[in-house]
């Protein structure tokens, strides 16, 4: 099994959809994308080679992939065939030109 990487960029992503939802909604909101993003990245862990190449990053040829989860893609990258880098949690309804890698 890989070893997961979130880097601090990808926590302030998840902070700062969690502090969205619970302004917009409601903890138990806030709470339960939390939750389903974080169990995401953990199953990356297994299978993290299913999802697809994310072309928005292409350029940088490092091979981001993404798993869309709701409105969100977790945008990751595998290094050394051992380690798998959060890289960022994206907002799909945002401009994709924001898109970090």
């Amino acid at each position: 099994m890989m070893k997961i990487k979130v880097s601090d960029i990808a926590k302030a992503n998840l902070k700062d959809i969690y502090d969205y939802h619970l302004r917009k909604a409601s903890k138990k909101a806030a709470n339960s994308i939390k939750k389903k993003i974080i169990s995401e990245i953990q199953s990356l862990a297994d299978f993290h080679s299913k999802f697809q190449q994310e072309e928005y990053l292409e350029k940088i040829g490092m091979g981001h992939r993404r798993n869309v989860v709701g409105n969100y893609k977790i945008i990751y990258r595998i290094a050394d065939k051992k380690i798998i880098h959060i890289t960022g949690i994206f907002d799909t309804r945002q401009n994709p030109n924001k898109m970090q890698g």
